[in-house]
């Protein structure tokens, strides 16, 4: 019992120190995501360089439709009518406006002789945040909404396919490449037909030079169907067969976030160069009924530090989100080397339970700080070369990695599969589960 790992001690059962690991660290990444959106959402005058405006003078203008906007419904829709009725023009996304209402008749004392370096208005119109114009949305808002979706929709299908993977009887039902067709044959037909594998695959048997010419239409119409339907597709599928599709829509959802944090990005180059308005309502409504109250607003670019924040932040998105669809390839070529995503190392998760004794020539055995006939390690979601270092001869040894075969009690589907072929990205060529049902097509559909 002494030579226990430290769950056992504690009276955990098996994976339960995995699967709370699991639940962490997937948390962990959506509170980071989360704060990233809640930056998002918050964005309004703090981005600002006020200190650089557009032009030194306040624009001022009456808004003759103020009554009628008083009669609105929510606040909102009360300051996006005296947004609309004030300033007609603007850019999509920033609000480069101009006035359109005469000017103002009289303008209160605190106005005077001031700039829009130091303009005054309320409080509650400097924290309205970033608006456009004609109702339209806070372009940031918008993007938070965005990421917080697609992002935390990666996180959930993390979180899913590595609480599938822990447990060994479900670790085969996940999808991969080999056994797709297997799982789901219907959607595999489809998937097929987008992807235009046969036809591609017939192309370059007989003609190399044409299907090298092909090769980039080829890449840029599977961009356009794979946004428009087999991501689609996928998510319908998923959501039917969440942990079949588990892997593969953590692949393809990777896919989509690195493609809306690469416009974010590009975005964030074309918010740097627009103006934002601040607008506010300056003075009482005069005293003739008739007399309508006064706008003032001035415009601004975004700040510098802002915009390498927003930048940075994007390309961590990027690298982050692309290394973790890499790792996603290991299991979609073959479920027998997938690799939790959840944790910081990649180790496939056949390596365990991970067994090694002393060396032979200091009398074998279980080594330091375990039981005879107990894993080194059990858990897959914590580190497999634990105790390598604290053991007597550790000073003296190294440690070597290289596949054996598989045993017969160890992976229930390793079996099913013969060598095969193969081919780009290190996928098989073979879809087959062994050689009597094996075909040309079956080929052909992993073959591009």
């Amino acid at each position: 019992a002494n030579g226990a790992m430290w769950a056992r001690r504690l009276g955990v059962p098996h994976l339960w120190p995995s699967r709370f690991k699991v639940l962490v660290q997937g948390f962990t990444a959506l509170g980071f995501i989360y704060s990233f959106t809640k930056y998002l959402q918050n964005a309004s005058v703090d981005l600002l360089d006020t200190e650089h405006p557009r032009s030194l003078d306040i624009m001022c203008a009456q808004v003759l439709t103020k009554r009628e906007c008083r009669k609105t419904g929510t606040h909102k829709e009360m300051i996006e009518c005296y947004y609309r009725s004030a300033y007609a023009n603007s850019g999509v996304i920033g609000l480069n406006v101009s006035a359109e209402d005469r000017q103002c008749s009289r303008l209160p004392d605190y106005m005077a002789n001031e700039t829009c370096m130091n303009m005054p208005l309320p409080v509650g119109s400097v924290k309205k945040g970033l608006h456009t114009l004609h109702g339209a949305m806070n372009p940031f808002r918008v993007w938070r909404w965005i990421f917080l979706f697609v992002f935390g929709s990666l996180t959930c299908w993390v979180v899913l396919h590595d609480m599938t993977l822990l447990v060994p009887t479900l670790r085969f039902s996940i999808a991969s490449s080999p056994t797709l067709k297997e799982h789901l044959p219907g959607f595999h037909a489809c998937l097929i037909t987008l992807l235009l594998c046969r036809p591609m695959a017939h192309l370059k048997e007989h003609n190399k030079s044409l299907w090298f010419l092909a090769l980039p239409v080829w890449i840029l119409l599977e961009l356009v169907l794979f946004t428009v339907a087999i991501y689609p597709l996928s998510l319908l599928v998923a959501l039917c067969h969440p942990l079949t599709m588990s892997r593969i829509m953590v692949f393809e959802t990777a896919i989509v976030s690195v493609t809306w944090a690469l416009l974010f990005l590009v975005t964030i180059f074309h918010y740097n160069n627009q103006y934002y308005a601040l607008v506010g309502e300056v003075g009482e409504v005069g005293e003739v009924e008739h007399d309508p109250p006064c706008f003032c607003m001035c415009e601004y670019h975004m700040r510098v530090s802002a915009f390498v924040s927003n930048s940075l932040a994007s390309i961590l998105f990027i690298t982050q989100t692309s290394l973790l669809g890499l790792r996603g390839l290991k299991g979609l070529r073959r479920p027998e080397w997938a690799n939790l995503f959840s944790v910081l190392y990649t180790v496939p998760i056949e390596t365990f339970p991970v067994m090694w004794e002393r060396p032979d020539e200091v009398g074998g055995g279980p080594i330091a700080m375990r039981s005879p006939g107990e894993p080194v390690q059990g858990e897959p979601a914590f580190d497999p070369f634990c105790l390598m270092d604290e053991q007597p001869e550790s000073a003296r040894t190294r440690l070597l990695v290289q596949p054996i075969r598989q045993t017969a009690n160890h992976s229930q589907g390793s079996f099913k599969y013969l060598d095969a072929r193969i081919g780009c990205c290190g996928f098989p060529l073979a879809g087959s589960s062994s050689s009597e049902d094996s075909s040309e097509d079956d080929r052909e559909d992993y073959e591009l």
